[in-house]
């Protein structure tokens, strides 16, 4: 078992680092994407921040159905992280999390969540194995799944999904009446040229499902290591919509900038590639033990 742990780590390792020992940097000339916005903070930014990023995507998905392209600014994305930090911190200080990484089931109906998911609906969850022709499917899947008596028309987007390969969680909103989407991330991204939580836009859903690619590579080389090897390569998605009753977006909260509390420089910001790398490798290490 110890020699099959330390060849799913090397497998995991070349995958990822490549034979060079260094992260694969795709920087956004040569992404699929266009920068919309890149914020001087990411949840790394803030104590307790590392697992709060399925709580900040779900928060920025209430906040974009309804509102427009716009609303992805510096400001408003700052704001979501933080919000979605201070959201799990009160979560967790109640139950605890028994892993660092929550799935929206975990945190749907908290108490903390409830003036945000209170006008939102779930669809139907859609999973599958990392890939571009697996993404344009969650894309086309989304799109379709819009209830037949329509979504509030005060928006610019329909549908926003809640995206998870464990153990990081963003956000893809999909614009009404055209094939162009917003993925936020509120995770740092130094190699790739984001030092904290950004927003990117897409044209089509082809190019929306190349940058997810580019985002969640499939590691190779998990043939041989069963379940756990097949979940580094797993990823599932929950299209949010309003509720047609509400009419209207979710009411938009802003913490006040004094009351957003960063380290000194943000000199305790983590390297997001390096971190959630680690932890990659520790929960295949912990699911391969049971």
């Amino acid at each position: 078992m110890e020699d099959d742990d330390e060849l799913l780590q090397q497998a995991i390792l070349q995958s990822i680092h490549g034979a060079s020992g260094t992260l694969p940097s795709i920087p956004i000339s040569e992404s699929h994407g266009e920068l919309v916005s890149n914020s001087h903070v990411s949840q790394y930014s803030f104590e307790g921040g590392r697992s709060a990023c399925t709580i900040i995507a779900t928060i920025a998905a209430a906040e974009a159905l309804g509102g427009s392209i716009q609303d992805f600014n510096e400001s408003s994305i700052v704001n979501w992280v933080a919000r979605g930090v201070e959201c799990y911190g009160s979560i967790n200080s109640v139950g605890g999390f028994s892993q660092e990484h929550t799935s929206l089931d975990d945190v749907w109906g908290h108490e903390s969540l409830r003036s945000i998911t209170g006008d939102l609906q779930r669809g139907p969850l859609i999973n599958g194995v990392v890939g571009r022709s697996a993404f344009q499917g969650m894309i086309f899947d989304a799109r379709n799944s819009v209830p037949q008596d329509g979504s509030p028309m005060d928006g610019s987007f329909d549908v926003a999904l809640v995206i998870t390969k464990p153990p990081e969680t963003v956000m893809l909103a999909l614009c009404r009446g055209n094939s162009e989407s917003i993925l936020f991330d509120s995770h740092n991204r130094p190699m790739r040229g984001f030092e904290g939580a950004h927003a990117l836009r897409f044209k089509t859903d082809a190019d929306a499902a190349a940058g997810l690619c580019e985002l969640f590579p499939a590691v190779q080389g998990m043939e041989d290591f069963g379940f756990a090897g097949e979940m580094m390569n797993q990823f599932d998605a929950t299209p949010l919509f309003l509720e047609v009753s509400t009419g209207s977006s979710v009411p938009k909260v802003q913490i006040p900038a004094a009351d957003i509390q960063l380290p000194p420089d943000n000199t305790e910001a983590k390297d997001a590639d390096a971190e959630e790398l680690q932890r990659a490798i520790e929960l295949s290490m912990s699911t391969t033990d049971q």
